[in-house]
């Protein structure tokens, strides 16, 4: 699957879609679609996060709805998240709701 990176000095601003993966590590305002994201550790994230699998280990202001979330240690989250299975590290932050469909 080809990955699609936003490197740490770079910011993007609007609508992001991919139809594979992509690994952020640096600044996007703006919301994301695509299969896989990848939002590394120092990376930032304004907006909705929509995905098969999202994995955050850096900062996300915004709702987030996948079918599989994993928040690391380094996560913060400020915003909704609505998935089917959620995994949670510790030290990792949410301040919102938090929905877990369970399996489909």
């Amino acid at each position: 699957m080809p990955v699609s990176t936003i490197a740490p000095d770079l910011t993007v601003t609007g609508t992001m879609r991919s139809q594979s993966r992509i690994d952020i590590s640096g600044r996007v305002e703006g919301d994301i679609e695509a299969r896989e994201i990848d939002i590394l550790n120092g990376a930032a994230v304004m907006g909705t996060l929509k995905a098969e699998a999202v994995h955050l280990r850096g900062t996300l202001t915004g709702d987030l709805q996948a079918a599989t979330a994993e928040l690391h240690s380094t996560a913060v989250a400020s915003g909704d998240i609505t998935a089917h299975d959620l995994v949670t590290h510790k030290g990792a932050r949410i301040d919102g709701r938090v929905t877990v469909k369970g399996a489909r």
